[in-house]
């Protein structure tokens, strides 16, 4: 049986999991689940500025549709390839 869980952002952050987060989390909009905009805008108030290893700023940006297509990617060629490996003959 698949069991699918609710999204209740009220529930999960009663986690003690969640409670380093409670302060950065209290300045984002309620209600909405944040953009790369948001987390941008609480990097920029971080005091000392957070950086990568090698010293360059740590910033968030949005996500590129892959280049290949959907049957070329690696979890659904698992699927695909497992499927194959599985079929009677």
């Amino acid at each position: 049986m698949k069991t699918t869980h609710e999204w209740t952002p009220a529930v999960l952050l009663q986690s003690p999991l969640f409670a380093p987060l409670h302060p950065v989390l209290a300045r984002l909009e309620p209600g909405q689940f944040p953009t790369f905009h948001d987390f941008n805008a609480l990097l920029e108030v971080c005091q000392p500025p957070l950086s990568v290893r090698l010293g360059h700023s740590l910033r968030f940006v949005p996500q590129e549709s892959g280049r290949l297509g959907f049957e070329a990617q690696y979890e659904p060629r698992l699927l695909f390839d497992r499927r194959g490996a599985d079929a009677p003959g």
